[in-house]
């Protein structure tokens, strides 16, 4: 220990990893002061930081999925659309006017269902982040 009580670096660490292990197995801050002879603030400001840390690493991959998942969306969306123009481009598919109305609602409902994802994905609130 340094002259303020503290203790050195090197037994910080020792500590943190003593430490570690109660948080690792879900042992409660009050058991894990008391099993390793620590003050409990000191355990819960390394229970704390330790829990920031999961939750900032959840927060980013799970902000990494939901894109991943929206432009596999718009992807397919994409491919929708690009088959109801070729349809209505190609006569021979299209017989009778309620045929081609039948594809230019669809064509309409896939372009607003793109709006509004585009929309979405612009919106996104950034977890985390102060």
């Amino acid at each position: 220990m340094t002259a303020n009580g503290r203790p050195t670096v090197q037994k910080q660490l020792e500590l943190q990893q003593e430490l570690r292990i109660y948080y690792e197995r879900g042992i409660s801050a009050t058991q894990t002061a008391r099993y390793s002879d620590t003050n409990v603030k000191t355990v819960c400001k390394y229970f704390k930081q330790w829990s920031q840390e999961i939750s900032e690493i959840d927060t980013a991959e799970f902000q990494s999925r939901v894109s991943e998942i929206r432009s596999q969306h718009l992807t397919v969306l994409d491919r929708q659309l690009n088959e109801l123009y070729y349809l209505s481009d190609s006569q021979t598919h299209l017989h009778n006017f309620r045929d081609k109305l039948s594809v230019i609602k669809m064509r309409l409902d896939i372009m607003d269902k793109k709006e509004k994802l585009l929309k979405d994905i612009k919106n996104v609130p950034k977890f985390g982040k102060n």
